[in-house]
């Protein structure tokens, strides 16, 4: 502390009587303190550190070079690295790798090879240690993960991030690719996960790819209980088919393409307020749905031209609340160029019709059909 309070008193220009009047005490207390024999109390680093920021004092860079300076004076034997580590209150006891039971690649504490990360997460902490250690690399066993989703996926993993009824909430690329996905259904498979256990999150990705978590044949994505997709515009043929997943919330999915949760049998909530084309047998299968929202409906796929292969074929529509726009149109059947067919807008609003009345929609029977405002 004192080197960094002289640093400071020499940045500002000031002498030991001009530091002491700014900071309101005595020029032998500031004495005191940069020969070490007396520390600020709270109240004058409070205003010290009014003062720093006022007058733009790189205190940071300060103790960032007070760190390199004493790393440069140590003597390295042969195999041997510096290491740095941060703790909020400070190692009490032998130092060991053993201080958290879950950390980003099994049990230990976090060190670094560069001073600034580990003083960055221990700032603004009172009582913070910064320490720098020296270990033998000559029988260390080394693991070198590229920072990548896989690296991300490790360090959830051990972090514990993905236990029984645990939230995890993942950052992806807006185009992230097929192999990311996979990464993910790897560790949570790696790690023995509970099936439906996990509600996850992921954010940024705007498409899911085909077969991104569907589970038919090979069984692999059986851990979903909640999926949530706040920026996914568009989830591809076969995404979810077969996964476990009880409810999704995607407010922004405009497409869901064929067969996307086919056979997801405990699927029972469908939020996409967006969502405006839908591809044949997209929900098929799904007989435990009771809850499910969509936008203005413009197109959805049928496989047959007596309206079968529909998209919620084999579910007990007739529990379902189904909610729609507002400004969804009547629909009619018309044959496609693909030589399929689809339901599409016939002209006029669907609301106050006799399908309306007799809670039908697209051929289906409804427990209750809701208007809502997009």
């Amino acid at each position: 502390m004192q080197e960094i309070l002289n640093k400071v008193r020499l940045y500002l220009s000031m002498d030991e009587a001009d530091f002491a009047e700014t900071l309101g005490v005595t020029t032998a207390t500031v004495k005191r303190w940069e020969n070490g024999k007396a520390q600020p109390g709270k109240w004058i680093q409070t205003r010290l550190y009014e003062l720093c920021k006022k007058r733009q004092v790189p205190v940071y860079n300060m103790i960032l070079e007070k760190i390199e300076t004493a790393s440069e004076n140590i003597n390295l034997e042969a195999n041997r690295i510096l290491l740095y580590h941060g703790s909020k209150s400070g190692i009490k006891g032998k130092i060991e790798p053993r201080s958290r039971k879950q950390c980003d690649f099994g049990q230990g504490f976090y060190m670094g090879t560069e001073p600034s990360q580990p003083l960055t997460l221990i700032c603004d902490y009172e009582k913070s240690r910064f320490y720098i250690i020296s270990i033998s690399i000559s029988d260390l066993k080394v693991l070198d993960v590229p920072a990548d989703i896989e690296w991300a996926m490790l360090v959830a993993y051990h972090r514990g991030r993905m236990e029984n009824g645990n939230d995890v909430e993942l950052t992806l690329p807006s185009n992230a690719s097929l192999g990311l996905f996979d990464a993910i259904k790897n560790a949570l498979k790696d790690k023995g996960v509970p099936e439906s256990s996990v509600n996850i999150t992921l954010k940024g990705v705007m498409r899911i790819p085909q077969k991104a978590f569907g589970n038919l044949p090979e069984g692999v994505a059986p851990w979903f209980n909640v999926v949530r997709l706040p920026d996914a515009t568009i989830i591809e043929d076969e995404a979810f088919q077969g996964s476990t997943l009880t409810e999704i919330y995607a407010p922004k999915v405009e497409e869901i393409k064929f067969w996307a949760f086919y056979l997801c049998t405990n699927l029972r909530h469908v939020d996409m307020q967006k969502a405006s084309r839908i591809g044949s047998r997209a929900f098929e299968g799904c007989y435990d749905l009771n809850r499910v929202r969509f936008g203005a409906l413009s197109s959805v796929g049928v496989a047959y031209d007596d309206g079968t292969g529909g998209i919620f074929d084999n579910c007990i529509t007739e529990v379902v609340d189904l909610t729609l726009s507002s400004r969804q149109s009547m629909m009619e059947l018309r044959y496609t160029e693909e030589a399929t067919y689809e339901w599409v807008p016939a002209g006029g609003s669907y609301w106050g019709t006799e399908d309306y009345d007799n809670k039908q929609f697209l051929g289906y029977p409804f427990n209750k059909i809701i208007c809502a405002d997009d």
